[in-house]
């Protein structure tokens, strides 16, 4: 139960800063909660679908529902990068800079790095602008979260 609250709370820093910004509070809450069966995220996944390719690969690379897999993880974080996931760009950066899944790469790890700040956006501009709507439903799922790894 602990890791359902890892995973919204994982998703609250890429919120955060910036890198998960156009997902709806109802597919957080679904996929972060791993309310959404895994089969149907992997189907959603094998269909192009951005956010879950970027969910399975934090699954494969955290080793959670599945079997640990750096390179599977790699691949998922490359699919959702190319459709312009910040999180994805950000994560495969990871993954270039440090070897997990792909070669090390340190000139590849600076092109999703800066690739993910350039299709991404903070969320220091969104308070700027006023703009705290986002805000409310990641608190409500990160209290969903808590209470369902307490007592559940």
């Amino acid at each position: 139960m602990i890791s359902k609250t890892l995973n919204i709370f994982s998703y609250a820093t890429d919120f955060f800063s910036g890198l998960n910004s156009k997902t709806s509070p109802k597919k957080i809450i679904a996929t972060y909660t791993l309310l959404m069966p895994l089969a149907e995220i992997q189907s959603l996944a094998e269909q192009g679908d951005a956010e879950q390719q970027y969910v399975l690969a934090n699954l494969y690379c955290n080793g959670e529902g599945v079997a640990q897999d750096y390179r599977q993880a790699a691949q998922l974080y490359y699919k959702a990068a190319l459709q312009n996931h910040t999180g994805a760009q950000s994560k495969l950066g990871l993954c270039f800079e440090y070897g997990y899944g792909v070669g090390k790469d340190e000139e590849e790890a600076l092109r999703w790095y800066t690739s993910a700040q350039q299709t991404g956006h903070s969320i220091n501009s969104d308070l700027a602008d006023g703009s705290k709507s986002r805000i409310i439903p990641l608190v409500i799922a990160i209290v969903i979260g808590y209470f369902l790894a307490k007592f559940i």
